[in-house]
């Protein structure tokens, strides 16, 4: 086994805020109280009431998964390119519905373009990172 670099490791301890901060959302959406709901605009609340359940699943594939990729990573194990190429279904999950399926476009404006594409972009990066690090002898 090969020693990683102080680069492998920002880039794991990033990971694992990133998709912290993404299960914390996921958690937030599942968990938004009639007063925060109340906050929203009239069409946020009807997109958010019209959320299918197959895109909290995919939702939470995407975060929980990639939190976890992010802890394999840390604990320097070759399974968390598995667990990010799971969470990277899920974000494609939760893509069709909020790009496709929806009026979230409308609704949110260039933000609505903005997020998933960062989060698509990551996503791809930390699978090929986890492949690379296994490759390099660094994951095992």
């Amino acid at each position: 086994m090969n020693k990683p670099s102080v680069l492998f490791w920002v880039i794991a301890v990033i990971a694992l805020l990133w998709n912290a901060m993404g299960v914390f959302a996921f958690i937030t959406d599942l968990t938004m109280s009639e007063e925060a709901l109340a906050l929203m605009t009239e069409a946020q609340q009807e997109l958010y009431h019209s959320t299918p359940t197959w895109n909290y699943v995919g939702y939470g594939l995407a975060t929980i998964g990639g939190l976890l990729g992010a802890i394999g990573l840390l604990m320097r194990k070759s399974w968390a390119s598995t667990l990010f190429i799971l969470s990277f279904v899920g974000v494609l999950i939760n893509l069709v519905w909020s790009l496709f399926l929806s009026n979230a476009a409308d609704i949110m404006g260039a933000a609505a373009y903005i997020l998933p594409a960062m989060v698509v972009v990551i996503a791809i990066f930390l699978i090929w990172y986890s492949r690379k690090s296994t490759a390099d002898g660094i994951l095992t």
